[in-house]
């Protein structure tokens, strides 16, 4: 089996004009404030509004806003159209603004809903498991694999993994060369970055 990545952000490496996965931003619904359904997946609008709670610029190409919502740049999104199915996720329009209501971005934004998952093509192996920090009774795996099914971008929503992608050496080399500032690691790596993701001294190396 050839090396899996994982692309997800620590707190302690996040680069400059990428958001804090949901935690300086919220979102609405642009025409209905009052729609909330869309956090469970249902009721998900045609369009929505982003308001940027920090100052300065986003360049984000990727990142999670809460499980299975994640918000992707225009172009990105033409690179998961490439991977997945056209029922695996669902995409709203976004508009972004900061909170005095100017435009912080010269990027075109969507929100991408992840209606299924990967996670029956994942072979969980418990040798060297690892206790997930602040989290009781759950456990990351540096053994993680997948079964040998063609598929090169996968989206495993177990906790933890679940605010990250897991992809092929191929996939990582066509990310890194054409979207914003990708954190990513080897897969076998992601117990040790979670538990560590507050502490850059105690980080693995980004691939």
């Amino acid at each position: 089996m050839d090396k899996l990545y994982i692309w997800y952000y620590t707190l302690a490496r996040l680069p400059k004009g990428v958001s804090d996965s949901g935690e300086d931003f919220s979102l609405f619904d642009l025409n209905d404030k009052n729609n909330r359904g869309w956090t469970g997946l249902q009721y998900i609008p045609d369009e929505m509004l982003m308001i940027y709670e920090k100052r300065g610029a986003l360049s984000f190409d990727w990142v999670m806003y809460k499980d299975s919502i994640m918000i992707v740049s225009e172009e990105f999104l033409s690179f998961i159209e490439k991977h997945w199915e056209k029922d695996f996720y669902k995409t709203s329009k976004l508009t972004v603004k900061n909170k005095k209501e100017e435009k912080c971005t010269t990027k075109n934004y969507y929100v991408l809903f992840v209606l299924k998952n990967d996670n029956e093509l994942f072979v969980v192996n418990e040798e060297g498991k690892k206790r997930a920090s602040g989290l009781q009774g759950y456990f990351l795996y540096p053994n993680l694999t997948v079964k040998n099914l063609g598929k090169k971008l996968y989206y495993y929503d177990e906790l933890c993994y679940h605010q990250a992608l897991i992809f092929t050496e191929e996939v990582k080399e066509i990310i890194k060369k054409n979207f914003y500032k990708p954190e990513i690691y080897l897969l076998s790596d992601f117990p040790k970055v979670y538990n560590n993701r507050f502490r850059e001294s105690e980080l693995p190396d980004i691939q």
